[in-house]
């Protein structure tokens, strides 16, 4: 849940309008006899509402209760998980705040408390902060409704969604909307296969890049995936390393440093066959450079 951080996309004025309704809504809520409306979320080029109010970064815990209620659960990282996190994917866990007769989940940043995305579940998910129920409400892009028999080649139709493509189907894709970040889950990697979840990222500053587009995150990020023993990838690619007669550690260094120095962010995320040659011709560099300190 692949979380990425905010631009204010709203005037002043509708911020201003976005206070009263948060304001109006926590007060209807209060009246005696008055029945919760039906959940719904949409994003458009105005924002994100949820149940017709805004929701924002800024949005406190408390704002948001008074729109959808409190969670039924949150799973909130201690210190030692924090430190794990980082240590092997190279970015910091987040909160998660389950709500499971809603069917969604709602992401807030660890450190600034501040909200990062809310996932929609459309089917089951296996995860132990997954909720309970399906997302039953109405959710739309672009005035566009999406659900469980929404297909991923309809979702293309969408004015303003721009998919970041891949050269295999995968099931989950990743996409931008007015500086949104949104993911879809698919039952499979075709053009006829159908939502499972939907998760919309808030927008946030643009994180300062090298020349070729590299975060200090990412580049952290690309170094502690390579010590990360969950990986089976990981089993191979220190097999071929001892049989160059190189050390691992000096090996991940070399290998990264050179394709951070000399291959784009985005066309690592993204790889043509000629981007993938250059990549394989720094491995086999570094194999030969590490073997000969060895």
């Amino acid at each position: 849940m692949i979380a990425k951080r905010v631009t204010c996309l709203a005037p002043i004025v509708h911020l201003v309008l976005v206070a009263m309704a948060v304001t109006a809504c926590a007060s209807e809520s209060t009246k005696a006899g008055s029945e919760p409306s039906p959940m719904s979320a949409s994003l458009d080029g105005y924002g994100f509402l949820v149940s017709g109010v805004s929701v924002t970064p800024a949005t406190t815990m408390q704002e948001l209760e008074s729109i959808i209620g409190k969670a039924d659960r949150s799973s909130l990282p201690d210190q030692a998980k924090v430190d794990e996190t980082r240590s092997k994917w190279g970015f910091e866990p987040s909160n998660i705040y389950t709500y499971d007769s809603l069917g969604l989940k709602v992401y807030q940043n660890i450190g600034t408390r501040t909200f990062q995305s809310i996932v929609f579940d459309l089917r089951k998910g296996d995860n132990t902060f997954s909720p309970a129920a399906l997302y039953s409400g109405a959710i739309s892009i672009a005035g566009v409704s999406l659900g469980a028999s929404t297909s991923l080649q309809e979702t293309r139709q969408i004015q303003g969604l721009v998919y970041k493509e891949y050269p295999a189907p995968v099931r989950h894709r990743s996409a931008s909307y007015h500086g949104y970040d949104v993911s879809l889950d698919f039952d499979g990697g075709l053009e006829t296969s159908e939502l499972t979840s939907i998760s919309i990222a808030f927008p946030t500053p643009p994180e300062r890049t090298d020349l070729n587009g590299w975060t200090e995150q990412a580049k952290a990020a690309l170094k502690a995936g390579f010590f990360n023993t969950s990986l089976s990838s990981n089993t191979r690619l220190r097999e071929i390393v001892a049989k160059a007669g190189s050390d691992y550690g000096p090996f991940v260094t070399c290998y990264c440093d050179e394709v951070i120095q000399n291959i784009k962010y985005t066309d690592v995320e993204n790889p043509s066959l000629e981007v993938q040659q250059r990549i394989n011709t720094i491995l086999q560099n570094c194999l030969t450079k590490t073997a000969l300190r060895h």
